[in-house]
């Protein structure tokens, strides 16, 4: 399992998410969590580094948006 970025367009310009991948199906999404492509792109780096559960993702979404800087 691995997580990827994704990105969306909108009247805001382009939004970044992460899709949660497993034998190549996504098997999450999370979309438009930010603007900020690199902050987005750390995460899911982080993610995968340290083989986070996908039970567990929701949750680092809400500390990211919070109060976590990567």
């Amino acid at each position: 399992m691995h997580y990827i970025l994704n990105k969306t367009n909108s009247v805001l310009g382009n939004m970044y998410g992460i899709d949660i991948v497993k034998d190549n199906t996504v098997i999450k999404s999370f979309t438009s969590i930010s603007n900020c492509r690199k902050d987005i792109s750390k995460l899911a780096d982080m993610c995968n580094e340290l083989n986070i559960e996908p039970c567990h993702f929701e949750y680092i979404v809400e500390d990211y948006l919070t109060d976590y800087t990567v």
